[in-house]
């Protein structure tokens, strides 16, 4: 319900009321009108308090934890006949969102949009590429809905390094993390040294909030954090 409705139930009480008083209209009118006023108020009460008091997003990031850290990664993958498992290291790489509203932001899901390539010196969409949703770090995988309350922040995964590979997971590229992959309209993973611009947007049902972001990767992999954070460029805009 928008904030013209109870402007509208707001004006209909004091109009009864006045019609009452300066003219005379029957009380039970007046007390019928006021009944189902009164009652509409009560059974769309979640809905004024979002339209008096919506929710408001607000997404950061920074080269630092939480937003971004180094963790234990398992990479398992078939040769031959067999399967082989690799026990390493990635960074992971988060956007944070935080609800600064004093409601409830309602069925949030996170999508990466508009992917460029800055390429002969002006920035290109990337061929063929559609929006689609990105991980909830605190939701089921296969769930891309979760509820922010207020002054409360979660993280979404936007994608991580990988420091060893098999022969399909390179280490040198930003691996984006996909809630799923719609068959050719997504590159799996962002080339080193190569510049990119991407959105980042947290869709509800009673707010939304976006994000520009701009990412480079030098390519090289370092042990120590600090050291790694100087190889990798993500500024959010």
């Amino acid at each position: 319900m928008r904030i013209t409705s109870i402007i509208l139930i707001s004006t209909l009480i004091i109009v009864t009321l006045i019609a009452y008083w300066l003219v005379g209209v029957d009380k039970e009118v007046v007390n019928f009108i006021l009944i189902i006023v009164l009652g509409s108020i009560a059974l769309f009460q979640d809905e004024f308090k979002q339209q008096l008091n919506p929710p408001l997003l607000k997404m950061n990031f920074e080269l630092g934890a939480p937003y971004c850290g180094k963790t234990p990664f398992f990479i398992r993958g078939t040769i031959g006949i067999g399967t082989q498992e690799i026990n390493t290291e990635a960074y992971y790489f988060k956007v944070k969102v935080t609800n600064e509203g004093k409601s409830q932001a309602r069925l949030c899901e996170a999508l990466i949009s508009e992917l460029q390539m800055y390429k002969d010196k002006k920035w290109q969409l990337v061929d063929n590429f559609q929006e689609v949703n990105l991980k909830w770090a605190v939701a089921k995988q296969e769930d891309p809905y979760i509820n922010i309350n207020p002054s409360m922040s979660r993280l979404i995964d936007v994608g991580l390094i990988i420091r060893e590979n098999l022969q399909d997971k390179p280490t040198d590229v930003f691996w984006i993390d996909y809630l799923y992959r719609i068959g050719g309209y997504q590159p799996e993973y962002l080339e080193p040294k190569k510049r990119y611009r991407f959105k980042i947007i947290v869709a509800s049902e009673n707010t939304k909030a976006i994000g520009t972001f701009e990412l480079i990767y030098t390519g090289i992999w370092k042990i120590d954090p600090s050291d790694m954070y100087k190889e990798i460029t993500i500024q959010m805009k």
